[in-house]
Formats: C-alpha cells, sequence, structure tokens
C-alpha cells in the first residue's frame, strides 16, 4: 500500500501535515439485508446506498430498514461519519461524497468513514472533496465493467490535516457558512421552479381568459382552443447533419456556441464560421436522449447526433410552443426514440395573442428563476475558492470574517 506522495505538501498551512485517511478514521464496509424478509424493509432507518449521494450532507435516504436488519446484513454508520461511493458508474463522472447527519445504514457500495475525533467529519469530508481528482484517479473498472474505488486506495489516501483539531472544527465552520447559503438558494431556486409548474399548468388548460371549458383527450381547456399533434405544429428544420460536431473537437471558449443535449445544452464553443446555423426564426432544440427543450434564438453550432431543432409551424408563436413543449412529459421509449413519441402527442393552441399573454407571464417567471440560478452559480464558486485558499493555507480561518455573508431565506419570492 503506497503513500499518496503530493505536491499539495508544498503549499500547506503551517502547522498541517498531508495524513492519510487510516490515521484518521475508522472505516466500516456496509450491505443489504435479504430482499426475502420483507420485514426487514419496514422501519425508519435511513439505508443509504449510491443514488442518495447527490448532496454534501445527507439527512435522510429514499430506502429504509427496521431494526431486525441491523445486523442482519447491514450496519449503521455513527452521525458525523463520511460515505463515499466505492462501486458503481456514479463513479464515472464524480466522487459522490456525504456527511451522515444522523446514523445511517449503507449498502456495500458505500464506504463510511468514522473520525476517530469526534466532531471532524465534516472537515473530512471537505478534505477530500478538495483533493476528489486525485483520488478518483484511482478509480478502476470492475471484472463486471462498473467502477471501483478499492478499500487500500481509501486507506492511502491523504488529505490536508491540521495538528490542532480545533482548527480542522473552524474550517469546517467556516465552510458550513457558505455551504449553508447554498443549500439555502438552492431551496429557493426549487420554489421558484415548483412555482412555474404550477402556473405553467393552470395556464395551458385555463388561459387567462376566462373562458368556459371543454373536455379534450389532453384534459379540460377553453373552447375556443385546438390541441394539434406536435407533428402538426412544428417544422422541422432542415439543415446539413454532416456540419454536426463530434464532442472530441469541442473548446471551453470560442466565438460561437454549441447546442447539444447537455445539463445546460451548451457544452462547448467553436470558431469555425462555416459550421455556425443561423435561424431566420426562432428554433426549439429537442435533445432525443434527455427529452429536454431549449429555446435558442442565437447563431449557434449543433453538436453530436440525438438532438433535434424544430420551427414553430403556422398559428404558433415560437416562445409559447417552447413553453408548451417543455411542459410535456415524454415517456422513456429507448434510444433516439423519444421524438417519434412526442410526434403524436397534444398540446394545447390558444389564439396568437393569448399565447403572447401566457408567454409574457412565464417569461417573467424565467427571468427570476435564471437569477436565481446564477446566484447558487456564484455562491457555488465562493464555497470552491474558499475551500481551495483555506486548505492551501492562502486564508488561515482566523483571518475570516463571515458575519457580512447573509443567509437567503426559503421564504424569499420568485
Amino acid at each position: 500500500m503506497l503513500p499518496d506522495r503530493s505536491p499539495m505538501a508544498e503549499c500547506l498551512p503551517p502547522g498541517w501535515a498531508m495524513t492519510p485517511l487510516l490515521e484518521l478514521c475508522f472505516i466500516m464496509s456496509g450491505g443489504t439485508p435479504s430482499k426475502s424478509h420483507p420485514d426487514f424493509w419496514q422501519g425508519d432507518i435511513p439505508w443509504v446506498s449510491g443514488k442518495d449521494l447527490k448532496a454534501p450532507r445527507l439527512y435522510d435516504a429514499i430506502d429504509h430498514v427496521s431494526e431486525q436488519a441491523i445486523g442482519a446484513g447491514t450496519r449503521i454508520a455513527p452521525e458525523g461519519s463520511v460515505f463515499v461511493l466505492v462501486r458503481g458508474m456514479g463513479l464515472a463522472k464524480d466522487l459522490p461524497i456525504a456527511l451522515a447527519m444522523r446514523p445511517m445504514a449503507f449498502n456495500q457500495d458505500i464506504k463510511a468513514l468514522v473520525p476517530k475525533t469526534a466532531g471532524l467529519g465534516a472537515f473530512m469530508r471537505a478534505a477530500i472533496y478538495h483533493r476528489r481528482d486525485q483520488l478518483r484517479s484511482r478509480i478502476v473498472p470492475s471484472a463486471h465493467g462498473t467502477m471501483t474505488l478499492n478499500l487500500d486506495d481509501i486507506q492511502s489516501f491523504e488529505i490536508a490535516m491540521p495538528s490542532d483539531p480545533s482548527e480542522a472544527k473552524s474550517v469546517a465552520s467556516a465552510l458550513d457558512v457558505v455551504l449553508d447559503m447554498a443549500v439555502k438558494a438552492r431551496e429557493v431556486l426549487a420554489r421558484g421552479q415548483n412555482l412555474k409548474n404550477a402556473v405553467c399548468r393552470s395556464l395551458l388548460t385555463g388561459g387567462l381568459r376566462g373562458e368556459a371549458q371543454k373536455e379534450t383527450s389532453i384534459g379540460p381547456m377553453p373552447v375556443s382552443w385546438d390541441a394539434p399533434t406536435v407533428a402538426e405544429s412544428v417544422l422541422p428544420f432542415r439543415f446539413d447533419r454532416s456540419c454536426q460536431i463530434p464532442a472530441s473537437s469541442y473548446s471551453t471558449s470560442g466565438k460561437w456556441p454549441i447546442v447539444d443535449q447537455g445539463q445546460s445544452f451548451i457544452s462547448g464553443y467553436v470558431d469555425d464560421e462555416k459550421l455556425v446555423i443561423r435561424p431566420d426564426s426562432p428554433l426549439i432544440i429537442f435533445g432525443d436522449h434527455t427529452r429536454k427543450f431549449k429555446f435558442v434564438d442565437f447563431p449557434f453550432a449543433l453538436g453530436a447526433d440525438g438532438t433535434k431543432p424544430l420551427k414553430a409551424g403556422q398559428g404558433f408563436e415560437s416562445k409559447y410552443l417552447y413553453h408548451a413543449l417543455s411542459a410535456l412529459e415524454v415517456p422513456s421509449r429507448g434510444y433516439n426514440r423519444h421524438y417519434t413519441v412526442l410526434s403524436g402527442m397534444r398540446i394545447p393552441q390558444p389564439s396568437p395573442d393569448e399565447q403572447r399573454e401566457i408567454t409574457s407571464v412565464l417569461d417573467t417567471i424565467d427571468l427570476k428563476i435564471d437569477l436565481h440560478r446564477k446566484k447558487c452559480a456564484v455562491i457555488d464558486e465562493l464555497l470552491k475558492t474558499l475551500m481551495h485558499k483555506l486548505m492551501t493555507g492562502q486564508i488561515r480561518v482566523s483571518d475570516l470574517d463571515l458575519s457580512a455573508l447573509a443567509v437567503p431565506t426559503v421564504e424569499a419570492t420568485v
């Protein structure tokens, strides 16, 4: 078992040292209780699996087990333990790490790091996350094709550690202030998104004119509205697919954005003007894999296959059509088959004037949501920067004054 020789040791704060995890914590393995015993799965003890590790702090889990299950296939990690995913395809993109905020059971795809010094869990979680790229470099494919992080690589992995545990706890407390801000900001963002969904459902079934309703195959709607299929509502946009840009050619900078099926739909940039699409009217990009839509009213290049540009058909305003399509729940039908399903679905069609009025309401909410999304990004960057500077000694926790940082409340309106 080789120690983790890291150049980070050269830029540590005074009194800090790179320390193997094995010296700082006990490492527990989890398991899965037998599914043939239903009483094992009828309790209130959180049972953590990889699908739960989506946030820095873990308060609950999707699945729960009973007291009888403890010692019969699984075990409990105490509050303050650090959960690390060690097996699964979740390791292909990141290293999921979470702090247990209460005692929890966990499965065999996770290791629980139990600090030998009480109260160090939050610091350990931050220190591991700060160096997660180095730990991810040790991930290997297993015999079954999934990704695996071996126990000895976790044991020998080194993190920056103060000699004084109280300093480590103070660093964690400082990071918690910003982490609290990030959590609250995301709660406000979620409220805005939920409001948008509720308003959208109301407007697309009742409109804005107080008109009498009729029953249709997609539910109630004003009597003057139609409900054409998507295929009847859009005009496929013709372009040369040979100009699509493979992901290997993406750049992080450039003049023209590349639209594809990534999380934000813009995953890279290109400078080659010959690849640029200049639509004469706004387009709606449908991601066949993700079943999501993006409104595009600017010149762009198109990424890898699976994205389908669409134009609003006769009788539809482009932005209204985008909102109406985005409100659809396209069922999963396998690789590159979602547009076939989408084309047969129906959408409400008010008059053009009412479409513009509905669009104005939804665009206003979207603007507020976008502001909250940008605020989340700013706080995330603040957390990342503060963590790096604290872990490398560029800032000492004793010099920090975080009192000026206001924590946004969930009650904030969108």
